[in-house]
């Protein structure tokens, strides 16, 4: 019983000590740097060994993807590469999100449904595109992004996913959304004008003026102004949930449907702001008149269109 003891007590020790080394799932890429350059003093050798390390890397992180979408992947052991390896937490910071998602991309082109394609092949540009919009992967905990699962910054154009709370089995609606708003070219023009003098001062002077009814110029240059803001809030989320829904389930003959579901549903959730010169009443009046023009069924996807055929 005390060899028995004993046995298990030095068990015990070794998986307390060789834990921490065995956590982080970059194992190709760990084992690659242990191996070391066969010649530290050769430029050639060097050469080859960072070639190693960066295919290792990369084979390394496209199958977490894998991991990730069948459940086996344990994100707080990517805490742990830190501590392995400098090099490697660089890595992790600057390239693993754009392996991550360029092979969700390429999954999502090779499904069954033929609809996905030129979206995956879109979102495999953006994604390529990195340099210029940023994309990101939340393995750990982020409080700048921790009440979102995934989203898109206006601004910036850059792409979060928080692989630590989004569920495999909704990865794909998560991808197809936040890839929706950012291939959205009516968003990106809604981000413009909102911010253009032209649109925003002429609308400001026609809630300065107060006029005792709107005449058809002011409505309309009030509109304009409200329709850049909610080409930025209420239709963005209206394209992206149409083209997201269509996607996961390609059925033509279902999207004049799945347009007035999101409508009508998205249109209580995104009422006028109850501040500033959103409040006036004129402005509110107009905004009225914006929503009961729309109809859900030829309302225009700007370039998002073409991934609903």
């Amino acid at each position: 019983m005390k060899l028995l003891a004993g046995t298990l007590l030095s068990l015990l020790i070794q998986a307390i000590v060789v834990s921490p080394t065995m956590a982080c799932p970059f194992e190709d890429y760990l084992s690659a740097e242990r191996q070391g350059p066969s010649n530290p003093k050769s430029p050639n050798s060097l050469y080859e060994h960072e070639a190693r390390l960066t295919q290792a890397f990369e084979q390394d992180s496209r199958r977490l993807f894998g991991r990730y979408l069948n459940q086996e992947l344990d994100v707080s052991t990517f805490d742990d590469c830190d501590t392995q390896s400098p090099d490697l937490a660089q890595r992790l910071n600057q390239d693993f999100a754009s392996l991550f998602l360029e092979e969700a991309a390429l999954r999502l082109q090779k499904d069954s449904k033929l609809t996905t394609l030129p979206f995956a092949t879109s979102a495999l540009e953006y994604i390529h595109s990195t340099s210029v919009y940023p994309v990101k992967l939340i393995v750990r905990s982020d409080a700048q992004h921790s009440a979102h699962l995934a989203g898109y910054d206006r601004q910036s154009r850059g792409l979060f996913f928080n692989i630590a709370e989004i569920k495999p089995e909704n990865w794909e609606q998560n991808f197809i959304h936040v890839f929706a708003h950012a291939l959205d070219s009516k968003l990106r023009v809604g981000i413009k004008n909102y911010a253009d003098p032209a649109v925003v001062n002429p609308a400001i002077e026609v809630i300065r003026r107060n006029p005792p009814t709107l005449t058809a110029d002011e409505t309309e240059t009030l509109i304009r102004y409200l329709r850049a803001g909610a080409d930025r809030g209420l239709f963005a989320e209206y394209r992206a949930w149409v083209v997201t829904s269509f996607l996961l389930d390609p059925t033509l003959s279902k999207l004049p449907e799945i347009k007035k579901t999101w409508w009508n549903r998205l249109k209580k959730s995104f009422p006028i702001p109850d501040e500033g010169v959103f409040k006036h009443p004129l402005m509110r009046q107009a905004h009225q008149i914006m929503i009961d023009r729309v109809d859900p069924l030829t309302e225009d996807f700007g370039a998002l269109a073409v991934y609903l055929k």
